[in-house]
């Protein structure tokens, strides 16, 4: 099955696709695919694409069944019980948002919920609040309506990639309790840990920490964001396999000078790679590019097998599909699992065209040859990228190739050691830290704001 996944993990995205969205390319596209997969002529490909693709199908039939059954609750008023994740509130004047699970006498949903905050008295109780909490309230329910207006976000399809199909308003709250139990706790120490480093605000280091650690971007400035996004390298600020190399990276450079064993540390890594997933939540790209190191991981120690990038990707979107079919429409799976394809596609370009160079004698490994291939890499991913952005700066290329060099080098390993500065409360090597980071990512961001 070496190198065939990417087959069946590109059928099931299509299909998904064509389900939501009948369009003849995706239906011909997909025939296509197919196609190919019986002309390998490889009879566990063919179980496996067909048993993915039933498992699929049934998956996308009950989610219709069940987005018809929730329907009808719009425009209802009726009391409920709520479950909220601390970390998923935001308070915003008078406003209190977020997702949360709700449960009525004869359903039980993810929804958004919003809520008006009457006083500001309870506003503060609210803004103290650092468990999950449990509530009882009266609730109304509203069908989320989709977007009107071309090149605007379509936060109801956004939402539905979540198999969140209704918006609730709280209109009165009842009673309020703390939820106890392991995933509260996990999402209680989360919370500490975030709020501890965005109280101890030393200006840059403290939200590009929070936005490239802790996939937290609601610190950074929007004028940095839109900068960016206007530079078409916001896709750089996810926490992505870039993000999660140079974690491993540095986390298997600590456990080696630490004495330990080539075995321990690779299981080390694993628990630790799983421990960082439940601190970025499992957002999208983290997801998938642990997913893509603990499946190669595993494959190595349990069947002694090499995976491949490729197909640990494409085995990543296979249960990405079965999981949440309507995943497929978010723009973070897009570009995530996109542009990993273009980044492996590109490497594999890179090592034939070395091979090739050395057995010549003619390969120069120079900053030139490097900007080459990402360029090759951004005019790839140009479609991928205007298609949510609406435009293409020109020099994305030499300004991504900057960026992912200075995430490697210099950025990624400061921000977690400003994070361990801030745990240990070590002020002395902090202020250091801070008035060297700060002033140059002033520099930096005052040299890509010239173009």
């Amino acid at each position: 099955m070496k190198e065939k996944w990417p087959y069946i993990a590109l059928v099931l995205i299509f299909f998904a696709s064509f389900y939501q969205e009948m369009k003849i390319i995706k239906g011909l596209i997909i025939a296509v695919i197919i196609i190919r997969i019986f002309w390998e002529h490889n009879r566990l490909l063919w179980v496996l694409t067909l048993g993915f693709g039933i498992s699929l199908v049934l998956h996308l039939m009950y989610l219709d069944s069940y987005r018809q059954q929730l329907l009808p609750l719009a425009g209802q008023e009726q009391p409920a019980m709520i479950q909220m994740d601390v970390n998923d509130l935001m308070i915003n004047g008078d406003l209190l948002t977020g997702y949360a699970t709700v449960e009525t006498k004869e359903q039980r949903f993810k929804t958004k919920i919003y809520y008006k905050i009457p006083s500001k008295k309870e506003k503060e109780w609210i803004s103290q609040f650092q468990q999950d909490m449990k509530m009882v309230a009266t609730v109304s329910f509203e069908e989320v309506e989709g977007c009107r207006n071309l090149k605007t976000f379509d936060y109801a399809k956004y939402l539905k990639s979540r198999k969140i199909f209704l918006s609730t308003k709280i209109n009165q709250i009842k009673e309020i309790e703390p939820i106890k139990g392991m995933k509260s706790r996990l999402h209680y120490w989360r919370y500490q840990l975030v709020d501890k480093v965005r109280k101890n605000h030393n200006g840059a280091i403290t939200e590009y920490a929070l936005a490239l650690i802790f996939g937290e971007k609601q610190e950074l400035s929007l004028d940095d964001l839109a900068m960016f996004k206007e530079l078409g390298i916001m896709h750089l600020l996810a926490i992505s396999g870039l993000h999660i190399m140079i974690l491993v990276s540095l986390l298997e450079g600590v456990m080696w000078r630490s004495g330990l064993t080539r075995e321990a540390s690779q299981w080390g890594l694993f628990v630790l790679l799983v421990g960082y997933g439940c601190l970025i939540r499992w957002n999208i790209s983290g997801t998938r590019a642990i997913g893509i190191v603990l499946l190669q991981i595993l494959c190595l120690k349990l069947w002694q097998k090499d995976l491949s990038t490729m197909d640990a990707l494409s085995v990543m979107a296979i249960v990405n599909c079965i999981v949440n079919p309507y995943i497929i429409n978010s723009s973070a799976f897009q570009l995530s699992y996109g542009m990993c394809f273009f980044v492996i596609l590109v490497g594999r370009l890179e090592v034939r065209f070395i091979n090739d160079k050395e057995a010549s004698g003619g390969y120069d490994d120079s900053l030139v040859t490097r900007l080459v291939h990402m360029g090759i890499l951004c005019l790839l991913a140009i479609p991928l990228i205007a298609r949510y952005f609406y435009s293409y700066h020109l020099l994305s290329a030499l300004i991504g190739a900057i960026v992912t060099f200075i995430l490697a080098k210099w950025l990624v390993p400061c921000l977690v050691g400003y994070i361990f500065l801030v745990v240990v409360d070590s002020q002395m090597v902090l202020a250091v830290l801070v008035g060297l980071f700060n002033g140059s990512i002033s520099l930096l961001l005052a040299f890509f704001r010239s173009y």
